[in-house]
């Protein structure tokens, strides 16, 4: 089902209303006349659900959406469902409750329930339980993506009861200052554990800092979450490496500086520490209120009305045998075999040529031309040479395109914002723009990560948090995203753990792809494992400014008295005696390189005293074509 076609599941009792607007990839609302910005409280600004539908078809925007008004008799109960978690048992009890229609929210994790009745005050706002509810003066987005396929209920008790249960209860006056919420007694030690327990924290208070200033602040700032002694606060911060390691700057040592700053940086900290306690303290108080309170009024005005039992989660439960009969459109390739839809993650040792590779990759899905042996259909491509100027990118188009015309549909940037400063929007924007969206290469992730905050996020955390909007992106639009980060230098057993930075990061991504250096100059070892491509291993050669197939690198990079032995098994020799005599080499030559060949895995002792290739040989679990010249395409 087309999202088109899905918007058609929406009530026509809503879509009779003249109250429809569209969305950007940003959710904001759009005048479906003018393609301008919308305005929930002017009415001039909002369309039919037809011209809105028209817009959307077109291509013109995310989507569309309805604004709720006094003048008509609908509520939306938007229930927003963290990523990497499920509802809450409170936003469970409220589906339940809700006997009326219910769809997806545009990401999928939320769930939108439209109902009829009044908010008092227009709505009400919880984001600490992800419950928010209106009845004018917002507009909703619609996807059509039914959960619930039910007419549009009175609910007004329902209404008035969760409002009751969700609004935020405030027990200091106007101008009072808020409950400080003081942090329970702890000893310095557990204070310094606690700090240490992130990552990002642990670097700042050890000292491994760029910026001193703002590391000394996020110290201070995650001490504060843990304590509200200042005496206490002070002890730590002052006695850490950060304050006591860091070289002077100027006149001043880090100690004096952070004298002198003290006052003003932690009364800024103590309030966010103070806060945040709060916040966490209530989020908490008011799950429990949901999960065990709503159970009663909510329930207690459901009764009547519905007469139903829906048991809490039997809404997220499918049968395996609807999945059995249901049809999902094929994988997407931006290269076939090698680059599927989905977020990838490129990484390599710096210079090894991850720019060169992802360029080429980039031109040739482009062009329609051939990469790695594989033939690419056409398609739109962004790519963002971060680390590049325009002087350099034009350079190493000329090289890899032979000299010929550049791709008329490969749009591509030297600056853009980090992820959560517009970055995913501006990557949004384009795809919704771009007439045949297929790939968008990041390179490199460096360039666009969020930078820490020094809240009280580990390392892990951050890392999967950064990548999450890529990867519903893609997974939403199907194109292929590819981001190039570095590997560490420290060798590890399992590949995917060669990629800088935490398992978050790999965790978070659909394939893992690292290019490595090979045994010899200008060759390479192209690797990749993910979730609809079968693992490979592949030998790459860097020649004519493009990176080229050569075969499995155990043969590829086998010595020529080695491959002479890889013959003579291939037509069956299998110990030392009869390859000597299938090659004519001496007993000892032969005897020293299959002790070689061994310790590399390229043949294995089979029974006493003979040899036999890997399964590689027979039946390699993928295998690319290895043409001599790739082509080179012209057309613009």
């Amino acid at each position: 089902m087309t999202a088109q076609t899905a918007l058609e599941n929406i009530p026509q009792e809503l879509r009779s209303y003249p109250q429809w607007v569209c969305h950007d990839a940003a959710k904001r609302p759009i005048n479906p006349h003018t393609g301008q910005l919308a305005d929930v409280s002017d009415p001039t600004t909002w369309g039919s659900f037809d011209q809105a539908r028209t817009i959307a078809e077109a291509g013109r925007c995310a989507g569309v959406g309805f604004v709720f008004t006094d003048s008509d008799p609908f509520v939306g109960i938007d229930l927003d469902v963290s990523e990497g978690s499920g509802p809450s048992d409170g936003q469970q009890r409220i589906f339940g409750a809700f006997n009326t229609y219910a769809e997806h929210s545009p990401s999928a994790r939320g769930l939108h329930i439209i109902a009829k009745g009044r908010v008092s005050d227009g709505g009400v706002r919880n984001s600490a339980l992800g419950v928010e509810v209106y009845s004018s003066g917002r507009f909703f987005t619609f996807t059509g993506n039914v959960v619930r396929s039910a007419p549009i209920a009175e609910c007004q008790p329902l209404v008035d009861a969760l409002c009751a249960e969700i609004r935020p209860h405030r027990d200091t006056g106007a101008g009072e200052t808020p409950n400080p919420c003081p942090a329970p007694q702890i000893t310095d030690e557990t204070l310094r554990e606690r700090i240490c327990e992130s990552a990002a924290n642990r670097d700042y208070y050890e000292g491994r800092v760029s910026d001193w200033s703002a590391a000394y602040f996020a110290l201070i700032c995650a001490a504060c979450l843990f304590s509200s002694d200042e005496a206490q606060v002070r002890r730590i911060v002052m006695a850490s490496p950060l304050v006591q390691d860091a070289p002077p700057k100027g006149r001043e040592t880090r100690a004096q500086k952070a004298e002198r700053l003290w006052a003003r940086e932690y009364a800024s900290a103590a309030r966010r520490g103070a806060q945040e306690r709060q916040e966490r303290t209530q989020a908490v108080e008011h799950g429990r209120q949901l999960a065990a309170g709503l159970s009663g009024q909510l329930a207690r005005a459901t009764a009547p009305a519905q007469g139903q039992d829906e048991k809490p989660g039997r809404s997220l439960l499918r049968s395996a045998r609807d999945l059995q009969h249901r049809h999902f459109p094929a994988i997407r390739w931006a290269v076939p075999n090698v680059l599927p839809e989905g977020l990838t993650i490129f990484a390599g040792v710096p210079k090894v040529g991850k720019s060169w590779f992802a360029l080429d990759v980039a031109r040739a899905k482009a062009d329609g031309d051939c990469v790695l042996g594989q033939q690419c259909d056409r398609g739109d491509v962004l790519m963002l040479a971060l680390e590049d100027n325009e002087r350099r990118l034009q350079d190493r188009f000329r090289r890899i395109t032979g000299g010929g015309d550049f791709p008329d549909n490969l749009d591509y940037a030297t600056e853009w914002p980090r992820l959560d400063e517009g970055g995913v929007d501006y990557v949004a924007n384009w795809i919704e723009g771009a007439a045949n969206p297929s790939l968008i290469v990041i390179d490199t992730l460096a360039m666009v990560k969020p930078v820490p905050t020094g809240r009280n996020k580990s390392a892990y955390d951050h890392d999967v948090s950064a990548l999450k909007p890529l990867h519903r992106l893609a997974s939403e639009k199907r194109v292929a995203i590819v981001v190039v980060t570095h590997t560490r230098k420290a060798q590890a057993d399992e590949p995917v753990e060669r990629v800088s930075s935490t398992l978050g990061l790999t965790g978070v991504a659909d394939t893992i792809m690292l290019l490595g250096r090979g045994p010899r100059e200008a060759t390479g070892i192209l690797y990749a494992r993910g979730r609809d491509i079968a693992e490979f291993e592949l030998a790459v050669k860097f020649e004519d400014h493009r990176w080229q197939v050569e075969g499995d690198p155990k043969l590829a990079f086998a010595g020529d008295t080695q491959k002479i032995l890889i013959d003579a098994m291939t037509k069956g020799a299998t110990t030392p005696k009869e390859m000597e005599e299938a090659t004519g080499l001496s007993g000892e030559n032969v005897r020293q390189t299959l002790q070689r060949m061994v310790k590399a895995q390229r043949v294995f002792r089979h029974g006493y005293g003979k040899y036999a290739l890997p399964a590689w040989t027979d039946t390699p679990a993928f295998l690319l074509d290895t043409p001599h010249h790739t082509s080179h395409s012209h057309n613009g």
